[in-house]
């Protein structure tokens, strides 16, 4: 069962590049986003916690940044759903688990729900796993978590972030938010 959902995920995604390049086109929209969200369903039903996430993802980034009528409502629905499934997967068991926080984080960030966002930020740090593959994900997540702290006024904790960054020494968990 898991091959055949695979299959029908990769030709949705062959569909993600025509949608994208003709995003004035709503029929094609119209049947890539049906196609994943009926893909979504479909895999929902089953224990392909990873196919789940990945799909539930591409949904999610459709409607916040693809979608010619952005549905930031329903991208922050698909993020609580995201989250909760999230909880109990261990970061070897799903390597892009630190690109689904940081996505939620970013998502947070952008509404300005700062604590919530240094919390998946967070969440991302702690994530990492042992061979660095996600060091993108994590440079930009002790960017997220900076400027938050910036924007919280905790200039202490936001130069700690920036401080890792620019040393190249990650901190274990969430040492950024540890008291000078």
């Amino acid at each position: 069962m898991e091959w055949q959902l695979r299959a029908e995920y990769y030709k949705a995604l062959r569909m993600s590049k025509k949608a994208r390049a003709h995003m004035d086109e709503s029929s094609i929209n119209e049947q890539y986003i049906n196609t994943l969200t009926e893909l979504l369903g479909k895999i929902e039903k089953t224990p392909v916690r990873h196919l789940e996430l990945q799909v539930r993802q591409e949904v999610i980034d459709y409607w916040w940044q693809w979608a010619s009528g952005k549905n930031y409502e329903l991208a922050f629905e698909l993020y609580a759903i995201q989250i909760e499934r999230l909880r109990d997967v261990p970061s070897e068991e799903i390597p892009e688990i630190v690109n689904y926080y940081y996505c939620c984080a970013n998502a947070y960030y952008a509404f300005r729900e700062y604590a919530k966002a240094i919390d998946y930020y967070n969440n991302a740090i702690k994530a990492m796993d042992d061979n660095g593959s996600n060091f993108f994900y994590i440079l930009h997540a002790y960017n997220g978590l900076g400027i938050c702290y910036a924007a919280c006024d905790d200039f202490v904790r936001s130069d700690s972030c920036f401080n890792t960054i620019l040393l190249g020494r990650f901190l274990p968990e969430d040492e950024c938010a540890r008291e000078e």
